[in-house]
């Protein structure tokens, strides 16, 4: 069963074209991962798939609503300056849930503990944002999609700019979402770690070239095709996580 299913999907900023004539689709549950060459239209896509952008042609085929969907964007598109805690930035989005008069149902309490308890962040929940480093910055945006207990997590490029230690940590945590019935979906860049990581893969060139389970579609003649490189090269992926 798919969760998303697209069909000839057009998309271009001005006059740069993201995605042309893209077809693909992505099942119920498990990590999915999109990656490609940059500039191949990867943020783009996802962005299509939440509802963040709309296609200038094509149709998209979904089993969900936006509002069952968590999206974690980019770290540099967020204004790290903005006056807030960890545990402030965590609850936003349940914030809106209740009114400012009310108090906060005891489910959301747990929900903001439980996020912060799974990604490491607890014993910064007090602490302003500006003030952490990359790594931890990205884990607050997790833990604020995770927090709101959603069938779908899209992520563009979590792992961006962390140190490895990080990495191990927010995979197995992204895993353990999976495991437990949700649908991780996530834009990626390390090649090294695709056997790992995936248990599906969209890989683009602005269109579709490969759609399917890790294991059939990732060999080293796809990867020569899109990225003109050697599958047989150093992994970058946390040694906690090569077997």
């Amino acid at each position: 069963m798919n969760l998303f299913s697209f069909n000839s999907i057009d998309f271009q900023y001005r006059q740069v074209v993201a995605l042309t004539q893209a077809s693909g689709s992505i099942p119920v549950g498990g990590i999915t991962g999109i990656i490609g060459p940059n500039g191949s239209g990867k943020s783009t896509l996802l962005k299509i798939l939440c509802g963040l952008l709309k296609p200038a042609s094509g149709t998209i085929e979904t089993q969900v609503l936006p509002s069952q969907m968590a999206y974690v964007a980019q770290r540099q598109t967020v204004d790290w300056d903005y006056p807030a805690t960890v545990k402030e930035v965590v609850e936003m989005p349940l914030a809106i849930q209740t009114p400012w008069y009310k108090r906060k149902p005891q489910s959301q309490v747990e929900s903001v503990h439980q996020a912060l308890a799974l990604t490491g962040l607890t014993d910064f929940a007090d602490r302003q944002i500006q003030a952490l480093s990359g790594g931890q910055q990205q884990r607050v945006f997790i833990a604020r999609a995770l927090a709101l207990n959603l069938p779908v997590l899209l992520l563009d490029e979590p792992f961006a700019g962390v140190d490895a230690p990080t990495e191990a940590h927010l995979f197995q945590v992204l895993k353990t979402v999976a495991e437990q019935g949700k649908t991780v979906v996530m834009v990626h860049h390390d090649l090294s770690a695709i056997p790992l990581y995936f248990d599906h893969l969209i890989v683009l060139k602005n269109t579709v070239i490969a759609n399917g389970p890790t294991a059939k579609v990732w060999n080293p003649d796809l990867l020569a095709q899109v990225f003109g490189i050697s599958l047989f090269q150093k992994s970058n992926a946390p040694e906690e996580l090569i077997p």
